[in-house]
């Protein structure tokens, strides 16, 4: 009963969030399609090209989104809401900095950019058109990042995956109308892509309008010691995008160098599309791990914790071995869907595509493994592992595979990295036990009791037993004893009333009593939508028991985390 919370809570962000994750993919895909049909492969190369410039905005948005989350994430589980808010506020004006920047380097730098990252003569001015317009508008790129990740963290996966689906359409539509229909060319397609991400801000921007939400808009001036924290716990995922950034750029001038390199950049291009359709789910599981994870550390809830981390890493290695079977079958017809139409180049892409393939379960259990060290704070592992499979073993590997075996260097070099960051994976579980470790950081020298019920009228009287010899055995006073009784059964009352009736499911409620020297803490979680019993519709008699509640308790606060109603009471 108590790991279904952590499961339920998994999953709802799991599920959502494929929606967010698909967001991007499918951006990604359908502009690539569509450039490659509607303007062929100079078109494709100069959208790879042009990549690592989404992967710096990305660099900057992900590092400081997820070292602020993960600090947020564990606030709101400790229900320190106004440190949670106070670093939200960092990470906005963070956010701010982030975006004159890129714009001004953007403005300043682009050609000379282009050229950096492997842009050659011939196709320089398609690419300064594509990405003039992408550096103009990175605001919305950055917030979008940001601002998906703490309406996450405010329990909100819903809200992020409409902004997902708003992108989507946004971009196919506009795609298709810009270049098929007006005729825009490479511009049509960034300024598809720019509108349709600032229209998913929109969407993420109206979470902060709803009335529970805990995380609220304002901007605070960055402190030191603080910033160095958002860096250290989001390296290990934003600098993945750096890392990508840097290797596609080096490795478009090892394939750019060969005969009809423009052909074989376009296919990077195609490979590089088709990564990010297949690591939507990895990239989602792993993303779902952490508002979860860092609200469960905050609550020391160390079983929970391993629940999702082991539901995860079955996910990604179920439909891992589900896409990469695909990929493997339909390898011929994926390529020629990009536009190529050349026979020799379908079946020389298609052997490098499905070697390509085979890597994509090892990445999804990396990607996993890394986002979990990174929600508990282990930055060291978290760090080494994306400087080791995204950088150091993609340069080495890449330099010696692609000169010798073009495309299938590709695939060689992507199956040869996972492999390495499994052996990683390996070392480290062997050399420590993580979830001892958790167990010792989560520890508590005060006497606790947690246990979870079905809600009904039977589970009452069996609540009321439990809590009854946990007051016998912890010896505690008769009145402070009756008050937690009398707490538990009014709120169940209420929730039994009010809530339950209108839910199609079976509904949980999770009882935990901590033993302060003699202050008892409660937290009474329950899994019903959301629903505030203080602010219920109750008769005038709920509506005193309710009060009276509130004010013989030395705090009594309400909140909606995750998916779970909290409240909070200290007797």
């Amino acid at each position: 009963m108590e790991k279904k919370f952590a499961v339920n809570a998994y999953r709802m962000f799991l599920i959502w969030g494929i929606f967010s994750a698909l967001g991007t993919a499918v951006s990604t895909l359908v502009d690539a399609v569509l450039i490659g049909n509607y303007i062929g492969s100079d078109g494709l190369a100069v959208t790879n090209i042009a990549t690592p410039v989404f992967l710096l905005f990305a660099l900057l948005s992900v590092t400081t989104a997820v070292g602020t989350n993960v600090l947020i994430g564990q606030a709101l589980g400790k229900s320190e809401t106004e440190e949670a808010n106070k670093l939200f506020h960092i990470q906005l004006t963070a956010g701010l900095v982030e975006t004159v920047v890129c714009m001004v380097t953007g403005i300043l730098g682009g050609r000379k950019l282009l050229y950096a990252i492997g842009a050659t003569d011939t196709i320089i001015n398609l690419a300064e058109s594509y990405i003039f317009i992408v550096f103009l508008c990175a605001g919305a790129f950055i917030f979008y990042y940001i601002l998906s990740y703490s309406v996450r963290s405010d329990g909100d996966p819903k809200t992020a995956a409409a902004a997902s689906v708003v992108l989507i359409v946004l971009n196919i539509v506009l795609d298709i109308l810009f270049m098929g229909i007006m005729n825009f060319g490479i511009k049509g397609a960034s300024l598809a892509l720019c509108i349709a991400t600032f229209f998913g801000v929109l969407v993420l921007l109206t979470h902060f309008m709803r009335k529970h939400t805990l995380l609220h808009f304002g901007l605070a001036v960055p402190e030191k010691d603080i910033l160095i924290e958002f860096v250290k716990n989001g390296f290990g995922t934003g600098s993945a995008f750096l890392f990508q950034a840097v290797v596609i750029s080096v490795f478009n001038r090892l394939l750019v160098k060969q005969s009809d390199g423009v052909s074989l950049v376009a296919f990077y291009s195609i490979l590089y599309t088709m990564s990010t359709f297949a690591y939507a789910v990895s990239d989602d599981a792993s993303s779902a791990l952490t508002p979860v994870v860092t609200i469960f550390k905050g609550e020391k809830d160390v079983d929970s914790i391993m629940k999702v981390v082991y539901t995860a890493l079955k996910v990604v290695m179920c439909a891992g071995i589900a896409i990469s079977g695909l990929y493997m079958i339909f390898a011929s017809q994926i390529i020629q869907l990009f536009g190529v139409t050349d026979s020799g180049q379908i079946q020389l892409f298609a052997k490098g595509f499905r070697i390509f393939a085979l890597s994509i379960t090892l990445t999804g259990i990396n990607a996993v493994m890394t986002s979990f060290w990174q929600s508990l704070s282990r930055a060291k592992p978290a760090g080494i592992m994306s400087v080791l499979r995204n950088f150091m073993m993609m340069l080495i590997l890449g330099n010696i595979f692609i000169p010798r075996f073009g495309t299938n260097g590709l695939g060689i070099t992507y199956l040869c990295c996972e492999g390495t960051g499994i052996l990683f994976l390996l070392y480290v579980h062997i050399r420590s036990n993580t979830e001892e470790m958790l167990k010792k950081d989560c520890s508590t020298v005060l006497r606790s009791y947690e246990k979870a019920y079905v809600i009904n009228k039977d589970s009452i009287a069996e609540i009321s037993s439990d809590l009854e010899k946990i007051s016998e055995e912890w010896e505690i006073d008769f009145k402070q004893a009756f008050m937690i009784n009398f707490v538990v059964e009014e709120v169940i009352l209420n929730i039994i009333k009010f809530a339950v009736d209108k839910e199609k499911k079976e509904c949980s409620i999770a009882i935990r009593l901590v033993d302060d020297q003699g202050e008892y803490i409660m937290r009474i979680r329950d899994d019903v939508a959301d629903y505030n019993p203080f602010e219920s519709d109750g008769d005038e008699i709920d509506h005193a028991v309710l009060k009276m509640i509130q004010k013989k308790t030395k705090y009594c606060d309400y909140q909606r985390k995750l998916i779970f109603n909290y409240l909070y009471l200290i007797l």
